[in-house]
């Protein structure tokens, strides 16, 4: 017997677990049967997560808010993204970030910056 959970099972976060169950049958050279029952426990674990590319077209005089997260994704449905780094460099709300262009970027929360 191979067991392949497949897709299915994907979205469960680290630590979290599902249950599946195999019936089965077993026959003697007499005809005798007797069933089983397998129970498969899966356990969630930690995907990493997708960030897509980025656009943002404005003015020179324009300061703009972008939602950084709002493309990416996570399979661990309870997993929320946040902005880890700019450039490079760590960052938690609040921070900002001087760009090699002089361009200040500032993150307003865990997913967007300004």
């Amino acid at each position: 017997l191979v067991y392949d959970p497949g897709e299915r099972f994907r979205a469960l976060s680290a630590g979290e677990t599902a249950t599946d169950t195999i019936a089965y049958r077993v026959s003697d050279p007499h005809g005798a049967t007797a069933g089983g029952l397998v129970t498969v426990t899966i356990t969630g674990v930690n995907a990493a997560p997708t960030a897509a590319d980025d656009a943002l077209r404005i003015d020179q005089n324009t300061v703009a808010t972008l939602a950084l997260t709002a493309n990416d994704g996570d399979d661990d449905r309870a997993d929320r993204l946040a902005i880890a780094a700019i450039d490079g460099r760590d960052v938690a709300p609040g921070a900002t970030v001087t760009l090699a262009s002089g361009a200040r970027v500032t993150v307003i929360g865990a997913d967007a910056i300004r």
